[in-house]
């Protein structure tokens, strides 16, 4: 095909929009039966869509809002519709250097002037204007997609060569240590061992400090206390961040919209609402959660699991704060104070209803 490019313009591509783990037969399938020529991977133009479908039967993904429902509606129809060629062209981003291997950027052209989208109209045909949409960075290491370049950099580092200098290399990622615990410790990850089991609600574990962190909640054991406001943690990592209310520090950005945040594990949560990707999928009803821990406590409404006792009644809950909030009833505690009236109540959701009664 003639690399040069021909007048037109460029469709809008969203560059939120998760695209991997598609098969490339079944994305051949649907553009071959669209009369589209395709050198690479798969693009995609978001159109509007009024349902808020979140599984897509041509990926078998699930994704936040209608992400993957707007590529296949374009895929389906919109393309269909124009019948414009479109070409999509892997190349080289001059980015590819600074990564060390080449990343691959996914561009989508309209070839005929005569299909002029809403956003180009008004344009000069003949003014060259051309608008290159990064779609996609993918690590060529293990075909990861990335929405930015940065969080393809922040990837590549894991798969930097294992420094020969170390004693103990793992052989089924690039981790390496001198220290042979901290290596064992590693390996269970591959393995999915969890050799240390909580007394008291059987979960396992691959570390023991962990397992004695979890401990503390059933024993209600907080030994790490905020200078500030005297409030308690099981953990001193749990204090530390907390502090970070007080100081008003947030040392984890961003590399997409710049928000700053308190903890890397806000961070790695926020980082999903760019991406849109939703990987964990409960076995039983199939429900698609962007957290590991949103999945797990979604499970125990099919199992049943109550792990969350109270020390006072024996009431058990799915969810730890759940007994958190319950304990207020045997402590007395209300948290939630109304600024007008001096209400004070042990549920947020209850302070929430009580406000709209001076709001009226």
């Amino acid at each position: 095909m003639d690399s040069t490019r021909a007048r037109g313009s460029f469709a809008s591509i969203p560059a939120w929009l998760e695209i991997q783990n598609l098969t490339e037969e079944s994305l051949r399938a649907v553009i071959t039966g669209l009369g589209i020529e395709i050198l690479g991977a798969l693009c995609a133009r978001a159109e509007p869509v009024p349902a808020r479908v979140r599984f897509c039967s041509l990926s078998a993904r699930t994704f936040t809002s209608t992400m993957y429902t707007e590529l296949c509606r374009y895929m389906e129809s919109c393309l269909a519709g124009r019948g414009s060629e479109r070409t999509v062209v892997p190349g080289l981003g001059k980015d590819a250097e600074e990564f060390g291997e080449p990343a691959e950027v996914l561009r989508i052209k309209i070839e005929d002037s005569d299909s002029v989208g809403p956003e180009e109209e008004g344009r000069d045909p003949d003014d060259g204007a051309e608008r290159e949409l990064l779609m996609k960075l993918f690590c060529t290491t293990c075909s990861r997609s990335f929405a930015t370049k940065a969080g393809l950099k922040m990837h590549m580092k894991r798969h930097r060569p294992v420094s020969t200098d170390k004693k103990y290399k793992c052989p089924d990622c690039p981790f390496s240590t001198h220290n042979k615990s901290n290596f064992t410790t590693h390996t269970r990850i591959h393995t999915g061992e969890r050799p240390f089991t909580c007394l008291v609600c059987g979960k396992g574990f691959n570390q023991s400090s962990t397992c004695q962190a979890h401990m503390r909640i059933h024993t209600g054991e907080r030994p790490y206390v905020c200078t500030v406001c005297g409030k308690g943690f099981s953990e001193l990592s749990q204090c530390q961040v907390h502090m970070r209310i007080h100081t008003g520090e947030r040392p984890y950005s961003c590399n997409v919209c710049a928000k700053s945040f308190s903890d890397r594990s806000t961070l790695k949560r926020h980082m999903l609402t760019h991406t849109g990707e939703m990987p964990y999928i409960c076995s039983v009803c199939s429900k698609a959660f962007s957290q590991s821990s949103s999945c797990k406590k979604h499970m125990r409404i099919h199992t049943g699991e109550r792990p969350y006792t109270c020390t006072v009644c024996t009431k058990s809950f799915s969810v730890s704060s759940t007994l958190r909030q319950h304990m207020r009833i045997h402590t007395g505690e209300k948290p939630y104070s109304c600024s007008v009236c001096g209400k004070a109540f042990i549920q947020s959701a209850s302070y929430q209803r009580h406000i709209q009664i001076h709001m009226r």
